[in-house]
């Protein structure tokens, strides 16, 4: 039993660990995409100047209200995992999904070399994340804990 229970502690610090380097990672990817024009290619900042001045569906009104509650939702989620609460879990796997459904419809854009690795990492850990909310008990730990005091 007392196996068990390092195992489920270790699991916790690590998932506790992954939520904060992914909190960690949203502050540079966020600021580097706002500032990454400037660091691109001529040609490649033309095409995204190009694309800004297109008319996109999910760039007005009710569709980027919804983009920005997922977003939000998303943090406040992460927030919720690291907590160990239940619905942080149910929020942060809704939010991965429909953030997932949500970047397949944006269309073409350009990142700088160094905002696509933060991506790319940032993808990593979601997905470390979401295997340990779904494929092991960390929650089911949590929640056995407080029956018993």
């Amino acid at each position: 039993m007392s196996e068990y229970i390092n195992n489920q502690l270790h699991l916790k610090k690590i998932l506790r660990t992954l939520v904060l380097f992914q909190l960690i990672l949203l502050i540079p990817y966020t600021f580097g995409y706002v500032y990454q024009d400037e660091y691109l290619p001529k040609e490649l900042q033309d095409f995204l100047y190009h694309e800004l001045d297109k008319e996109y569906w999910w760039m007005s009104g009710i569709p980027l209200i919804f983009i920005s509650v997922v977003s939000i939702s998303y943090i406040i989620s992460l927030i919720g995992v690291y907590r160990f609460k239940q619905w942080g879990k149910y929020t942060f796997i809704t939010t991965m999904i429909l953030l997932t459904l949500i970047t397949s419809f944006t269309g073409p854009y350009v990142e700088h070399g160094v905002i696509q690795m933060l991506s790319e990492l940032e993808m990593l850990v979601n997905g470390v994340i979401l295997s340990l909310l779904l494929f092991t008990n960390v929650f089911k730990f949590e929640s056995n804990k407080s029956i018993e005091k």
